[in-house]
């Protein structure tokens, strides 16, 4: 899939906190006048901002001769924390983060027929009634993540399987680049990492006749949950990056990676359709060339998954040597023989 670089929004779409957190960010010490220019405030202003930095849990330190230096953030959500250093022009520029709420899919559906604007993405650390696709419920590990976007995408509703398989590629883009480790994508919108889950991905349309109106997608990320946050009966089919990468993981630095990959995979799906997204989703893959059982309604098919086509379906080859197309189902790889 082609790289595109999004653009960087400019210093009107942020608030001068934004804009200290960021400066604070990119330097180990920085004079309090050059954080005056670039939060656009006067000097005076600034021991203001730094002073409600530290209510949140920032710890900053203030040299007489030297500035400031950010030596911790605190790892909770919130809109400063997440636009500090974010590089995209459309996803997240307008987001809500919550520590706690029902469901981000339902905050962002509510906003969505509201009239909120393309890229508006709701953040939340624990949701009480999250949800995965089918109606199933989706348990809120610790220590993890849920976010919603609003895309509005100017295709016809047919289009609408591309985007579980794009926000797929783009997420494991996501976690290779801030974890160092390669997730696998398992049709249709799971990742996977030594054959557990540690993101569930659900796409719900809104449409009209010929137009989409707008996509919904939720992510849920299993981010720094450690062995004993994880149910019990969870265990076996669930993991965390946080396990599989040996080391705690950097909670705003991965939800700026996903906004920004997912925002490149959108950008070029816009320009070049699906093909680049196609062959992007196959190189994460697991599932090709697995043998696999999928449940499809009452139907049970089994056989070897060999591609996806260009409306994003698997296509399977039964024992029969039969060649069927699955638009929608429950996949399970079976182990290699």
């Amino acid at each position: 899939m082609p790289t595109v670089t999004p653009k960087t929004a400019g210093p009107d779409m942020s608030s001068p906190k934004t804009q200290i957190l960021a400066a604070l960010r990119r330097a180990s010490w920085i004079s309090g006048q050059a954080l005056a220019d670039a939060a656009g405030i006067s000097r005076a202003a600034i021991w203001k901002h730094i002073h409600a930095l530290r209510r949140e849990g920032y710890t900053i330190q203030a040299s007489s001769g030297r500035g400031y230096r950010l030596e911790h953030a605190p790892d909770h959500l919130s809109p400063e924390g997440v636009h500090a250093g974010l590089q995209t022009e459309l996803l997240g520029r307008n987001l809500i983060c919550r520590r706690s709420i029902d469901s981000t899919q339902n905050l962002a559906k509510s906003l969505g027929r509201q009239g909120a604007p393309e890229g508006t993405a709701v953040l939340a650390e624990n949701q009480t009634q999250g949800r995965g696709r089918r109606g199933r419920s989706w348990a809120s590990i610790p220590h993890g993540v849920a976010v919603s976007l609003i895309l509005r995408p100017k295709t016809s509703p047919d289009k609408a399987p591309h985007f579980p398989l794009l926000a797929g590629t783009a997420l494991a883009r996501a976690v290779s680049r801030v974890c160092g480790i390669w997730p696998g994508l398992k049709w249709p919108n799971d990742l996977l990492i030594s054959g557990r889950k540690v993101i569930g991905i659900l796409a719900e349309l809104e449409a009209e006749m010929d137009r989409i109106s707008a996509i919904y997608l939720g992510i849920g990320l299993n981010i720094n949950a450690e062995a004993e946050d994880i149910p019990p009966d969870l265990a076996s089919v669930a993991t965390s990056l946080r396990i599989q990468a040996g080391r705690k993981i950097d909670r705003l630095d991965l939800v700026r990676a996903l906004l920004e990959e997912l925002e490149a995979a959108y950008y070029a799906y816009r320009l070049q359709g699906f093909g680049p997204i196609r062959e992007a989703w196959k190189e994460h893959n697991i599932t090709l060339g697995r043998q696999v059982r999928i449940s499809s309604g009452r139907e049970i098919i089994t056989g070897t998954a060999v591609d996806i086509n260009e409306d994003g379906a698997l296509r399977v080859r039964t024992e029969e040597q039969e060649l069927v197309t699955v638009s929608a189902g429950d996949v399970q790889l079976c182990p290699a023989v």
